[in-house]
């Protein structure tokens, strides 16, 4: 596909249902993404809000963990939007691949920390620029890498992450609150999925970014969503009294960490600054100190079985966290 000095090539996505195709411009052989947004498809009156605000707070932010606008082209039926290409694919794909060649074992904490350090400052950029993103996931963050060699080794450790997907995003001020329910449900806060079971009218502001940042940290560490249920009504009622399960392999900083996100109320969730101060973030993983099982009321099920410490809202002061 040839757009003005645009060719337009091989799909990035090709499982998604959106279509980002990797691009090159004439004379040049730098590569970008372009994602290509066919406005004849979408009758939703939301659609063109959420396209327009997408273009407006891409058009707005810079920063190295955020993906970065080339241009915009639009034609009456198009809109073809041109960012830098990242080369390492999405955080989620490099997590299946990782548990595959692992045994199904979730990130090290090592890796864990690299990764949500990057995420977290991208995050705090757009929050103190009134930028809320509302839909943070694996899919949505990217992997690049700066040399042949780290994209051939395909270590993440040597790589840069990304932010992108800002069609939901919005531009919220200070006491200002969004009332939009948007989102996956297994990463859906208290409040949202209240709006979107319950119809509740509550508005919520970008602590509800901290929560799903929680979700897929837990994630990484873990293997699997902390509320993980395919049914809504059995997810929202786990996710109320806080129903999930810690494993005791995790370091006593990486349950502390967890725990300044995975918090029922908006307002008792950490912001970037206190995340990024955090044991976790700044200390070396090497001397993370394991839970101490003793402290808490465990019962082994299974001699076969991991030990998990189950752990509700109320319990984390037992953690001593």
């Amino acid at each position: 596909m040839e757009v003005d000095d645009l060719s337009l090539t091989e799909i990035l996505n090709p499982n998604s249902s959106k279509n980002v195709y990797l691009t090159t411009k004439k004379d040049s052989e730098v590569k970008y993404a372009t994602k290509v947004v066919d406005k004849t498809k979408y009758k939703d009156p939301l659609f063109e809000k959420y396209l327009k605000s997408e273009m407006t707070v891409l058009s707005n932010i810079s920063h190295p963990n955020l993906i970065k606008l080339i241009e915009i082209k639009e034609s009456p039926e198009f809109c073809f939007i041109v960012t830098e290409y990242c080369n390492g694919g999405n955080l989620s794909t490099y997590f299946d691949n990782y548990k595959k060649e692992n045994n199904n074992q979730p990130f090290t904490e090592e890796i864990v920390q690299y990764i949500m350090k990057q995420i977290i400052q991208g995050i705090k950029y757009l929050h103190e620029n009134n930028i809320i993103h509302r839909k943070i996931n694996m899919d949505n963050i990217l992997i690049n890498y700066e040399n042949e060699e780290d994209l051939k080794n395909n270590n993440i450790m040597k790589s840069t992450i990304k932010i992108i997907d800002f069609s939901y995003s919005r531009f919220l001020e200070k006491n200002e609150l969004a009332y939009t329910t948007i989102g996956i449900p297994l990463n859906m806060s208290p409040i949202l999925l209240d709006k979107l079971i319950n119809k509740s009218e509550k508005g919520y502001d970008e602590k509800e970014d901290i929560w799903e940042l929680g979700t897929i940290c837990y994630e990484m560490l873990v293997g699997n969503n902390p509320f993980n249920s395919d049914d809504v009504e059995d997810l929202f009622n786990k996710i109320n009294i806080g129903d999930y399960s810690v494993p005791n392999n995790l370091s006593k900083e990486a349950v502390a960490f967890l725990h300044l996100m995975i918090r029922y109320y908006p307002e008792d969730r950490a912001n970037e600054d206190e995340l990024l101060e955090s044991k976790f973030i700044k200390n070396n993983v090497s001397e993370f100190s394991k839970i101490n099982l003793e402290e808490i009321n465990i019962k082994e099920q299974d001699a076969n079985i991991q030990i998990n410490t189950r752990v509700n809202y109320s319990l984390w002061k037992i953690l001593g966290i």
